[in-house]
């Protein structure tokens, strides 16, 4: 979930940060938000995309070229535990003053294994050929779309439920017992 976090006006002042390119910069300010009160985030593209880029013309592969810059700069570590991935802000607590924060529920870099900084590939969403293969469809259809054929048990002509007067309209507003609303408001004397 999104948190509230600061921004110390030496961010703008910092050599070290003016070296980062702005999408990394807005990515690693970005990050401050998304991770826990322990700078503790998944190493996953599609979350950060989703809590500091939602409505940017932004990639996952944007946003992995932002991670790999941000951990061969030394601002993240990026590390594995038990095949999960998870990225960590160096020195967090120099950054970010809790008051009252939350212990993290993701493990720290220190119990995983660095991962290498180099963008992950993010997964491409299409199918390999064998799957493409077996999800085409066999022939032409039987029917146009949008019809019915004629033995069908349920044919267009209304013969189901949609009973002239009777259904199931008004039914969430069961407890309603006062009079009727009026149609116009009451005219004033």
């Amino acid at each position: 979930m999104p948190r509230i976090r600061t921004i110390k006006p030496s961010f703008f002042k910092s050599e070290d940060v003016s070296v980062l390119p702005f999408r990394a910069r807005l990515t690693w300010i970005g990050l401050w938000t998304h991770c826990d009160d322990q700078g503790r985030t998944k190493d996953n593209a599609r979350l950060i995309k989703g809590d500091v880029w939602p409505l940017d013309d932004v990639s996952l592969r944007d946003i992995e070229e932002d991670l790999a810059v941000l951990a061969a700069n030394g601002r993240i570590i990026r590390y594995e535990v038990a095949g999960v991935r998870y990225l960590e802000v160096v020195n967090w607590h120099d950054h970010q003053k809790i008051s009252k924060p939350s212990p993290s529920r993701i493990p720290g870099p220190e119990a995983g294994t660095p991962v290498d900084a180099s963008p992950v590939e993010p997964p491409t969403w299409r199918l390999d050929p064998d799957e493409a293969a077996s999800a085409q469809v066999s022939g032409p259809s039987r029917n146009a779309p949008g019809r019915l054929p004629e033995d069908s048990p349920n044919p267009p002509g209304g013969k189901g439920r949609e009973k002239e007067g009777k259904g199931r309209e008004g039914t969430r507003a069961r407890g309603h017992t006062g009079p009727e609303p009026a149609a116009e408001p009451p005219a004033q004397s």
